[in-house]
């Protein structure tokens, strides 16, 4: 599957190196930032990116880490890429085609 997210996208949080309580959760993809970047999350504040690449992302009931250790729900957070599905639908064609074949 082609996993070429771009902002508005939405998707499925399926891995986490640190924040397992978003497994499992929808989350709507804002923006792409990069190690050392300064991006303004969608609680207002500015923060600057301290790690891998990651998405930041919206959705209920998401957690976010802190710093000091502490885990809230703030319905956004940041995950990595490879830790996304898409649910744009991009896989039912192929799942259709094999079921045409079948038949």
């Amino acid at each position: 599957m082609n996993n070429q997210f771009k902002p508005g996208d939405l998707a499925l949080i399926v891995g986490a190196n640190s924040m397992f309580q978003n497994i499992g959760k929808a989350c709507e993809l804002i923006q792409l930032v990069e190690m050392g970047e300064l991006y303004t999350a969608p609680n207002g504040v500015l923060y600057q990116h301290a790690d891998s690449a990651c998405w930041v992302v919206t959705g209920d009931g998401l957690c976010r880490w802190f710093e000091d250790g502490s885990i809230e729900q703030s319905d956004w957070g940041l995950c990595e890429p490879r830790h996304l599905r898409s649910l744009r639908g991009d896989f039912q064609p192929e799942r259709q085609q094999s079921r045409e074949v079948k038949a």
